[in-house]
């Protein structure tokens, strides 16, 4: 039998790219479930699709996409890498096995590993937003996939 893998405050905020203390937050206020386990909270995948289905939480991550996009705009964003990008991209894949595919391929592409790194993903009425602050090399990767799943 298959364990189920559990994810930890940590493990979502590296996710979402935001702090111990939101998650914490969004576990007080009733937006995340979770489970505790040996004093320590710890979540599921179906947990965490349940956090990022939520319209609170969807609402919040524009707010702090929004935030990261005008700091990478505004150079606030230092890199570790010379040469970077962001890309805004609104992919319309209604079917949802398509959809599924297009995540699946997303995921395998070589990421750099930048540790400033910023994908974000948002599902609106069967569109996929993306937004990407990135390498140049990972982004041509990503603008690849999109063109053959853009028809």
């Amino acid at each position: 039998m298959l364990e189920e893998k559990f994810y930890s405050i940590a493990d979502i905020a590296k996710l979402t790219k935001l702090t111990d203390r939101t998650i914490r937050n969004y576990l007080s206020n009733g937006t995340l479930k979770g489970h505790k386990v040996g004093g320590q909270w710890r979540f599921t995948k179906d947990d965490i699709k349940a956090l990022f289905s939520n319209d609170k939480f969807e609402d919040d991550m524009k707010v702090v996409t929004e935030k990261r996009i005008l700091s990478y705009y505004n150079d606030k964003i230092d890199f570790e890498i010379d040469n970077h990008c962001c890309n805004i991209i609104n992919l319309k894949i209604k079917d949802k096995e398509t959809r599924k595919n297009f995540y699946k391929e997303f995921k395998e592409i070589p990421n750099d590993k930048n540790k400033k790194e910023q994908i974000l993903f948002f599902e609106e009425n069967g569109d996929i937003k993306i937004v990407i602050i990135n390498s140049i090399e990972f982004s041509y990767k990503v603008m690849e996939l999109v063109r053959r799943y853009a028809k």
